[in-house]
Parts: structure tokens; sequence; C-alpha cells
């Protein structure tokens, strides 16, 4: 994969485009997971699945910290 500055300024908005697509469908999936999760804690008690949503939030934040830094290379661009 190409770092960031080697890319076009097409290519840059592309991977934005992308990038914001998969953040918000990963974050989509942690809100469902923690609701299944705590309704499965309140039914039948703790176990490792309760945790599930906890181990795949570095996922998401590694999304949007990449978000983070296309938008700071669009605007060094201009």
């Amino acid at each position: 994969m190409k770092q960031l500055s080697e890319l076009s300024v097409d290519e840059l908005h592309q991977q934005q485009k992308s990038t914001r697509r998969v953040a918000g469908a990963m974050i989509g999936l942690l809100v469902s997971m923690a609701a299944v999760s705590l309704f499965l804690t309140f039914q039948k008690g703790f176990s490792v699945l309760t945790m599930l949503p906890v181990f795949f939030l570095p996922l998401a934040l590694t999304s949007f910290d990449k978000l983070k830094k296309i938008k700071a290379e669009l605007r060094l661009r201009g």
C-alpha cells in the first residue's frame, strides 16, 4: 500500500470516502455487538462474548486514525 504522500488528490478523496464507509460500518457493528452482549449478559450472565465489542474497538479506532491522517494530508495539499 502506498504512503498517503504518494497518492494523488483524487486517490486521497477516494480513500477518504471508502475509509469513512468502513469506519461507519465498524461503529454500527460495535453498537449492535454491544447491545447484544448487554442483552446476553443480563439474560445468561457474564461470558467471553460480553467482551467482544471491547476487543474490536481498536479496529474502529484505527480506521478513525487513518481518516484523520487522510484529512490532514488533504488539508496540507490545499
